[in-house]
């Protein structure tokens, strides 16, 4: 008995020593990807800048940039949107918002509209074209149907899909706009399987998560765990920081006169002509606030930098 009470003393003067004088364990480090919009004085585009012309501030303090290219690429957009039962009462702002972005594509551009409800539930309504009617009408179409959502299978196959037409058409910019409430019930593919890939594809994500019908906390529907707004929200932002991609957030209903400028932050990067990286730790609080600086012309004309005002990083897994 006196040996049982005597050891745990024993065992922490053993080991105390040995943790003295040991590093703190460094956070994790994470290659943050963003896209920078520059105009002149008269809002033009801005080109041919060199990475030494940008200054990118992360809660004020300067990054180093680790990627800079400029880009000149026609938009592949692949609409993936939600037509399960959860969005019923929003089907009107889930089109609006679809034709929305639609109508801010130029001549160059294409898109295809996915919509989905449950695994066996994902179809391609409009293929990939440049005619805005075509898109508007598929958009116009679009319908709740009742099923188990599988938000993350239709993110592996529009990833899938988008990677098949690449190899067709490789010079251009591939994009996924996602439209959804963030609800995932029955998905084949895991979230690890679709990150994965998704990674790999360098294909950016922004996602329009509608949250006006979610609570903040969870609960059962019909046998189903509710998503919370914090659940769609960490989502949302994990997949458009690991796709170098933006979350927007749709917490009321939207009216015409507001869709426009809701969404301008997104056409903004949606026409942005340069994409930078810079490392980062993954220490508390992940979000970040962005600020750039841009040199000014040969001859003193000033220039104005725009990217998005917010970073925040992915979840640090346990």
């Amino acid at each position: 008995m006196r040996l049982s009470l005597l050891l745990p003393f024993v065992l922490a003067t053993v080991l105390v020593p040995s943790a003295v004088g040991q590093p703190p364990v460094a956070p994790p480090s994470f290659e943050v990807r963003t896209n920078l919009l520059v105009l002149d004085d008269k809002n033009q585009y801005v080109t041919g800048l060199r990475s030494s012309d940008v200054h990118v501030y992360q809660d004020g303090i300067e990054q180093k940039l680790t990627g800079f290219a400029e880009r000149q690429l026609p938009l592949s957009l692949s609409f993936v949107v939600d037509n399960s039962g959860s969005v019923r009462e929003q089907l009107d702002d889930v089109i609006k918002l679809t034709k929305t972005i639609i109508a801010n594509t130029a001549d160059s551009d294409e898109a295809q509209i996915i919509r989905f409800v449950g695994r066996d539930h994902i179809e391609i309504i409009q293929k990939w074209t440049n005619t805005k009617k075509d898109l508007n009408e598929a958009a116009d179409n679009m319908y709740i149907e009742g099923g188990q959502t599988a938000l993350t299978d239709a993110l592996y196959l529009a990833t899938k899909d988008i990677l098949d037409r690449r190899k067709l058409l490789p010079q251009r910019r591939y994009v996924i706009v996602l439209i959804s409430d963030g609800e995932d019930r029955a998905s084949y593919y895991t979230r690890k399987d679709m990150l994965k890939q998704l990674m790999s594809a360098d294909i950016e994500v922004f996602t329009v998560a509608l949250l006006k019908d979610l609570g903040k906390s969870t609960g059962l529907v019909n046998g189903f765990r509710r998503v919370s707004i914090a659940d769609v929200e960490r989502l949302s932002n994990d997949l458009a920081a690991l796709s170098g991609g933006t979350s927007y957030f749709v917490r009321r209903k939207l009216t015409n006169n507001d869709l426009k400028s809701d969404l301008l932050s997104l056409f903004v990067e949606l026409r942005a002509q340069y994409s930078i990286t810079y490392t980062t730790d993954l220490a508390e609080p992940r979000s970040r606030k962005l600020t750039v600086a841009v040199a000014n012309g040969p001859n003193g004309e000033m220039r104005k930098g725009i990217l998005k005002e917010t970073i925040v990083l992915p979840a640090v897994k346990k």
